[in-house]
């Protein structure tokens, strides 16, 4: 409800902060104005609860990042062939955030599935596939059914990979064809 007449604006964020939706913007009148959504974006796309949770998951997973990354590096932790972190040594250093880590993986791994017509266990196998491709040097990663520390070789290997992957989508978006 307004007191008086005012500039408004009103916009609708995701967890990242990025505006979805402007529901109203400019001069209003005094008094109750009644504003509904549909659940769409500025462009017309469902904002639907699965592209919710997939932003809060990243969110929460971007937050962690540099802490995995430290307990990977150092040996206590790395990625399992089941795509998932597990401890390499005794201990539970960090353990609320290895388990929430792991947490949101499996729901990522159960909404990608769902999208494309998989089983989450397809997708978390996939997914510990490509970790030596995304694992920066010094990093644990199951390999061959063994411990693997991620090479500074590999890593250069990844990053060039992981170049020629940005380049194809971009070109997949585009609507270019693939070389």
């Amino acid at each position: 409800s307004l007191p008086r007449e005012s500039d408004v604006s009103l916009e609708l964020f995701d967890v990242q902060g990025r505006v979805v939706r402007t529901l109203a913007r400019g001069r209003m009148p005094a008094g109750d104005h009644p504003f509904k959504w549909d659940g769409r974006d500025e462009n017309g796309a469902a904002v639907g609860a699965q592209d919710t949770l997939k932003t809060e998951i990243r969110a929460r997973r971007r937050a962690r990042r540099e802490t995995i990354i430290d307990l990977k590096k150092r040996g206590v932790v790395g990625e399992h062939s089941n795509g998932l972190l597990v401890y390499r040594v005794r201990g539970n250093e960090q353990a609320d955030i290895v388990k929430e880590e792991n947490a949101d993986r499996e729901k990522w791994y159960q909404i990608i599935a769902a999208e494309n017509g998989m089983l989450p266990q397809d997708v978390a196998a996939e997914r510990a596939k490509a970790s030596l491709i995304f694992s920066p040097a010094g990093s644990f990663v199951m390999k061959d059914g063994a411990w693997h520390q991620v090479t500074p070789e590999e890593e250069e290997i990844g990053r060039a990979e992981r170049q020629k992957m940005r380049e194809e989508f971009n070109r997949q978006k585009a609507g270019a064809p693939t070389p």
